[in-house]
């Protein structure tokens, strides 16, 4: 894959070395596996985005348990984890209660502001 990267076909501005570079890293292999193995399973590059998303994360979900022989018959799941190329969706973190303003009463019930009781740095 490397060895076949001509700066000819690659869009303007993108350096030819830091490319190689980052497809010599783990990283950038597990994304070239997935590449190959988009090709292997004749992924559609044409239609709706949304249809064209869903297929790559099936495909992704599909590649992560595969055994692959450019991986050394390791599954990617085993070398990029259960997240694998595709970011989770982050939860929200939600407050149980609300949050004490600066001026608002101390919630220790002190009868002091925040600001000069619990809220305090020191």
């Amino acid at each position: 894959m490397l060895a076949q990267l001509d700066p000819r076909w690659l869009p303007p501005g993108i350096d030819p070395a830091r490319l190689r570079q980052l497809l010599a890293s783990p990283q950038g292999q597990l994304l070239a596996d997935f590449g190959v193995f988009c090709q292997e399973r004749r992924a559609r590059t044409d239609g709706p985005q949304e249809e064209m998303e869903a297929q790559l994360r099936q495909l992704h979900e599909e590649w992560l348990q595969t055994p692959r022989q450019t991986l050394g018959g390791q599954r990617p799941v085993d070398l990029a984890g259960a997240a694998g190329l595709f970011p989770r969706k982050v939860e929200t973190y939600r407050r149980d209660e609300p949050k004490v303003g600066r001026n608002d009463p101390c919630p220790c019930g002190s009868g002091l502001k925040y600001k000069r009781c619990c809220g305090r740095g020191t």
